[in-house]
């Protein structure tokens, strides 16, 4: 059909959105109305389809009292996040799954605007022998000894694995489809299900057998150009962590069973943690104990810091979430990813006056790197790291839902009620300091006002908005604040208010503490000091075990114009 603009639209009738070519996305249809109407004028309002009736929340609804505090697992299942079928395998129910779409989102934002990489999706399936080419795999059949990977047969006998990893897959693609220089820098990335027979799997969503992982590799012709973008990488991830609002501690690594000779990895500091970091607290020097170099038997009080030489160093219990590994040619070598590069000779003396350099080419193994991040493993650890006794504290970036709107009553007698929704949905165009988007739904549901209440907390929205007693009678709305319960307010002004709170929030905001509470608790002040500089206040280094009082009157608290 062609619209009044003269684009043209597409109109399913039973399906109530128009894609308009133009735009290259949904959109509700006008003639969509709004569900506070009466009911001979009801129409779709902007909310509808954004109304939890609508989507499948099998929830608790109040913490019970087998549920222990920091128990991330108990708190994903009770809240209807996930659901275990077996010892290390997880179902991801719809809130679970739109949180890891929308980290998804995240990570591919940061990958392809700051590090302009392009996304493959390779098999699950890799070949046996291609691992056995590698060298990750001895001579024998994986049928007949022990080892990490599931493995199955096809009906032709054919030996598969369900890769843990792609290093030997993405290689012999570039090998095979790059073949000029002018290809490289390379960098390649992938979002999906990875296996591995994990023996004892344990800690929910930290370890497990089947788990969803982000994989970056990079190829480039020299190590020169390989370290610039492996430093590139790093920077990458600091950000990325940095706008999620997590704690991150970047440690000096051990390139493992991956090989290469240069290796880093991201933690989160937590007592659920199985690997060991040994932290400096007084230059933010970090790296996990597998490569401290400290005598045999001697307490880590008494090492010297690799990098300060203060004796300040100290153990700390971490989740991984994140690993960069420089790899060299530890795999273009054998696999065959080798690519011609010119090289320039100079004439000899004898040669006649005024001729050319002679051009020639050689041929030169890539230089390649793999990065990773662990998706399923950072909801877990996530979840671990911000709960409490009310159940979980999502930060303002990495969430299912940003904001929910609770109603003492049913949603259709609430007069204007796609004015408040329209509100808060625009308010990311208004001043709200952030690259990512800030959703909101409405909690429509046949419960109880209390039920609702004690539900929101348990999910864990960062931001509640409630519209009960005090907004039919006074027209202040309830601002609650999940994750810093100390920036709640009652506030007549709705927009205003709402951003304040969102942009202290803010992980990017200089002023935002949130982020260095993590690293607080476990004395490191001023590890945080020197590791998140972002972050930090001038005074950080002089810790006071004080804390600012709560002005009794926000300074966000503004008159909407």
């Amino acid at each position: 059909m062609l619209g009044r603009s003269g684009i043209i639209q597409l109109r399913w009738p039973t399906s109530g959105v128009r894609i308009s070519r133009s735009y290259r996305q949904i959109k509700p249809l006008s003639t969509a109305t709004d569900i506070g109407a009466p009911s001979s004028q009801k129409s779709f309002g902007p909310w509808h389809n954004r109304r939890l009736s609508r989507l499948w929340t099998p929830t608790g609804g109040v913490m019970t009292s087998e549920t222990k505090q920091g128990d991330a697992t108990a708190l994903l299942v009770q809240a209807g996040y996930i659901r275990q079928t077996q010892s290390g395998i997880f179902h991801y129910l719809p809130m679970a799954s739109h949180l890891e779409d929308m980290l998804q989102q995240k990570l591919a934002w940061h990958l392809e605007v700051m590090l302009n990489a392009s996304r493959v999706s390779l098999s699950a399936l890799s070949s046996e022998d291609l691992w056995r080419r590698s060298g990750r795999i001895g001579k024998e059949s994986l049928s007949t000894v022990q080892h990490q990977f599931l493995t199955v047969n096809d009906r032709k006998k054919s030996h598969m694995i369900l890769s843990p990893t792609h290093e030997e897959e993405i290689t012999t693609l570039v090998a095979n489809d790059a073949k000029s220089y002018h290809d490289f820098p390379l960098r390649l990335y992938q979002i999906n299900r990875k296996y591995r027979d994990e023996l004892r799997p344990r800690h929910g969503l930290l370890r497990t057998k089947e788990f969803m992982m982000k994989d970056l590799y990079t190829f480039d012709l020299d190590e020169t150009a390989a370290m610039k973008t492996y430093e590139d990488v790093r920077e990458t991830y600091r950000t990325f962590f940095r706008r999620l609002g997590l704690p991150v501690i970047e440690a000096k690594a051990s390139s493992g069973d991956m090989g290469g000779n240069l290796s880093h990895e991201f933690h989160i500091l937590s007592e659920s943690g199985e690997d060991t970091l040994h932290i400096c607290r007084s230059c933010g020097f970090a790296e996990n104990e597998e490569v401290t170099m400290k005598p045999s038997g001697s307490p880590i009080e008494d090492y010297s810091c690799p990098q300060c030489s203060s004796k300040s160093m100290s153990a700390h219990n971490a989740i991984e979430v994140g690993h960069t590994f420089h790899l060299g040619t530890r795999y273009s070598e054998p696999l065959g990813a080798v690519v011609e590069v010119p090289m320039e000779v100079q004439a000899s003396e004898s040669d006649i006056e005024g001729s050319q350099s002679v051009r020639k080419t050689k041929r030169v193994p890539l230089q390649m790197g793999c990065h990773g991040i662990g998706v399923s493993r950072l909801l877990g650890a996530t979840a671990t790291l911000y709960s409490d006794s009310k159940g979980l504290r999502w930060p303002l970036h990495f969430h299912p839902i940003g904001a929910m709107i609770i109603i003492d009553g049913p949603a259709n007698e609430v007069p204007g009620l796609s004015s408040i929704y329209n509100a808060i949905h625009n308010i990311q165009h208004k001043r709200l300091k952030s690259v990512f988007p800030f959703t909101a739904w409405v909690d429509d549901r046949n419960r109880s006002f209390a039920w609702k209440l004690k539900d929101a907390d348990l999910v864990g929205y960062p931001i509640t908005i409630v519209l009960g007693r005090k907004w039919r009678e006074t027209g202040e709305y309830e601002i609650k604040c999940r994750f810093n319960p100390s920036l709640s307010i009652t506030s007549k002004y709705l927009v205003d208010s709402l951003l304040g709170i969102l942009n202290s929030l803010n992980p990017e905001a200089k002023n935002s503490n949130q982020y260095l509470a993590n690293h607080e608790a476990h004395g490191l002040e001023k590890a945080a000091a020197v590791q998140h500089p972002t972050y930090v206040p001038e005074d950080i280094l002089e810790v006071s075990a004080e804390k600012e009082p709560r002005p009794s009157e926000p300074q966000y608290l503004v008159k909407e114009r």
